[in-house]
């Protein structure tokens, strides 16, 4: 089991206008695994609080190094260092700005047999070049650990569902469950230049992106895509 490229749900679409007022966005999918029925939140916090702690800090350096606007890395209106910008029982939107420039929203959505993680990104004020400069350096790293840290999250609680256990939940047996799993899988098993769906959408100044189109193909420069 192994989360896949994929283009932006319309369910996603449907969350906000930020998923078309953007200038990158990339969405992955994988199969929900039986008999777990969390919410978005609870997938969300799955994903980033329940990943193995020298991953979780590695996150908090890398955004730390881009200037994001952390909160607290436990909160209940939040997710390691994330707002918690929306959550319901299939949805969850998690929000961050940085100071370069840069505003992202990651949304978590469930449905009955997948559950999909779409991040989406815009450049804003008078840093917007500096901000896409930092972010097409960012972009080959992103769209390795996003796709892993759901993978991860379903694997383990694939195992959860599998023994019938008691609702998520947080600590170090569950920080034990992830090293477990990850035994030979690392962000670096995920590559991108051969899927072309769902990926960077960089556009001129205005930042908009164009709705439901067929996906571009992109320039980590940061150049304007060609489009069908």
């Amino acid at each position: 089991m192994r989360a896949q490229r994929t283009a932006v749900p319309s369910a996603v679409r449907a969350v906000g206008p930020f998923t078309e007022e953007c200038d990158y966005e990339v969405a992955f999918e994988i199969e929900r695994p039986e008999g777990r029925t969390l919410s978005g939140e609870q997938w969300a916090r799955a994903m980033f609080e329940d990943a193995p702690l020298v991953l979780r800090w590695f996150l908090i350096v890398g955004w730390t190094a881009i200037t994001c606007q952390l909160g607290p890395r436990r909160s209940p209106t939040g997710v390691l260092g994330w707002r918690l910008g929306r959550a319901s029982a299939d949805t969850a939107v998690l929000a961050v700005e940085a100071w370069i420039g840069l505003r992202s929203r990651l949304v978590i959505s469930v449905d009955t047999d997948t559950v999909t993680v779409a991040s989406f990104v815009r450049y804003t004020g008078r840093a917007a070049p500096l901000a896409r400069a930092v972010w097409a350096a960012t972009i080959p790293l992103h769209e390795r650990i996003l796709p892993y840290l759901l993978t991860s999250a379903a694997r383990r609680e694939g195992d959860i569902g599998a023994q019938g256990s008691a609702p998520i939940s947080t600590g170090k047996a569950r920080e034990d469950s992830a090293r477990a799993q990850d035994v030979g899988s690392s962000p670096a098993a995920y590559t991108t230049g051969s899927v072309g769906v769902g990926a960077q959408r960089v556009n001129d100044h205005s930042g908009l992106c164009a709705g439901q189109r067929q996906a571009p193909t992109w320039s980590a420069t940061g150049t304007k895509p060609s489009r069908s």
